[in-house]
C-alpha cells in the first residue's frame, strides 16, 4: 500500500540530479579557488558562471521543483500535483539547458571563430520553457484552503518573480551567443536580484510560514500583521531594486566574466 506522503518518481528524479549539480558545483568552486594557489591555467575561470549555475539553478532551484512537486497542497483527488508530463517536461528541459550552456559557455570563448552561439542561444530557450513550465504547473496548487494566505501571496510572488527572473536571465544568455540589443546587458542585475532575493528568499519565507512548528494559542503563525508588513516592504524593496538595475553590485558580473 502506498503512503499519502510518498515521493514521487518525478520529486526523486529532481533531487538526485540536483545532488549531483551539488557535486559537480563544489567541485568546480574548489578548482577555481585553488587556482591562483597551484598555478593551474587561468582558462579554469571559464568554469565561474557554469558553477555558479549549477549550484543556483541545478541544485536549488531543481530542489525547490522536486519538493515541491511532492509536498504542495494537492490540486484535486483526480489530479493531484498538476500535469505529470509537464513536470517531466521541465525536468528534461532544465537539465538539457544546463548541459548545453556548461559546454557553450566556455566553447563560444575558447573558439571564437566556431559560431558556436547558438548553443547559448539554445540553451537560453531551454531554460526559459523549463523555468514557466514550472510556474504554470504549479500555480493551481498554491491556495488558501490548505496554506495560510500568507503563505500563498508569499510563494506566489516568488514564482511571479521567477518567472522574470528566468526571462530575463534567459535574455542575456542568449545576448552572449546571438548578440540582440545593446541593452540586453543591463537585465543582468535584475536578473540577479529577481532570482536570489524575489525567487528563492521568498520561496523559503512562504514555506517557513506554513510548515514551521506552530505557537501554541491564537496566533499558531505567529503575528500575522508583522508578517504581511513584511511581505509588502519585500516585494517593494525587490521590485524596486530591480527596477534600478539591481541592489547587489557587489555580486554582479562584468560584460566579459558573463562571457566566461
Amino acid at each position: 500500500m502506498k503512503l499519502g506522503w510518498e515521493m514521487p518518481r518525478l520529486s526523486r528524479w529532481f533531487i538526485k540530479i540536483g545532488m549531483l549539480y551539488l557535486v559537480a558545483g563544489l567541485a568546480m568552486g574548489s578548482a577555481l579557488a585553488m587556482q591562483p594557489v597551484m598555478g593551474w591555467s587561468t582558462s579554469l575561470h571559464l568554469l565561474r558562471p557554469v558553477c555558479l549555475h549549477f549550484l543556483f539553478i541545478g541544485w536549488v532551484t531543481q530542489l525547490i521543483m522536486g519538493v515541491g512537486y511532492w509536498m504542495f497542497p494537492k490540486r484535486s483527488k483526480e489530479n493531484p500535483r498538476g500535469s505529470e508530463r509537464m513536470g517531466w517536461a521541465v525536468l528534461i528541459l532544465l537539465n538539457a539547458g544546463l548541459v548545453l550552456r556548461a559546454v557553450g559557455e566556455p566553447a563560444v570563448v575558447l573558439y571564437p571563430d566556431a559560431k558556436l552561439g547558438w548553443t547559448l542561444a539554445t540553451a537560453a530557450t531551454l531554460l526559459l520553457l523549463a523555468g514557466w513550465g514550472f510556474v504554470l504547473n504549479t500555480w493551481g496548487r498554491i491556495r488558501s484552503d490548505n496554506m495560510p494566505k500568507l503563505s500563498v501571496w508569499l510563494v506566489r510572488a516568488a514564482l511571479i518573480h521567477m518567472a522574470a527572473g528566468f526571462l530575463f536571465g534567459s535574455q542575456v544568455l542568449h545576448h552572449k551567443g546571438i548578440p540582440i540589443y545593446a541593452w540586453t546587458w543591463k537585465l543582468l542585475d535584475p536578473h540577479i536580484e529577481l532570482m536570489i532575493f524575489g525567487w528563492t528568499m521568498q520561496f523559503v519565507l512562504g514555506m517557513g510560514y506554513w510548515i514551521l512548528p506552530r505557537f501554541s494559542g491564537e496566533h499558531r503563525h505567529g503575528a500575522t500583521r508583522v508578517g504581511w508588513c513584511g511581505f509588502a516592504l519585500f516585494n517593494a524593496g525587490v521590485t524596486l531594486g530591480a527596477l534600478g538595475g539591481g541592489s547587489m553590485p557587489m555580486m554582479s558580473f562584468s560584460r566579459a566574466e558573463c562571457c566566461c
